[in-house]
């Protein structure tokens, strides 16, 4: 097996960061489009909260349960990411 240096494996891996963000360009809206969306989705919240509102329920409540929901999945994506790092680099070393 090839023995790759420090060097050769950040430029590989900024090479491939860079051919990544050019593909997945073609894949986000343009300001046009965003800012469309971005209105779109403000018109329904507000219509949606005033639904839920009159319905009765706490949006400071439920926003509070969202945010905490928020935080555990960060904290289980961080942790997953954590544990795959090290499974990489035991698989790599292991070769």
């Amino acid at each position: 097996m090839k023995k790759i240096t420090k060097a050769e494996l950040k430029k590989a891996l900024t090479r491939a960061a860079a051919q990544r963000s050019k593909q997945l360009s073609g894949f986000r809206p343009n300001d046009a489009q965003r800012a469309q969306l971005l209105r779109s989705r403000l018109a329904s919240e507000k219509m949606f909260s005033g639904f839920l509102k009159g319905a009765g329920l706490d949006l400071k409540k439920l926003q509070t349960a969202q945010g905490q929901h928020g935080a555990f999945q960060q904290r289980l994506v961080e942790r997953q990411k954590r544990d795959a790092l090290r499974y990489a680099v035991r698989r790599f070393r292991a070769t």
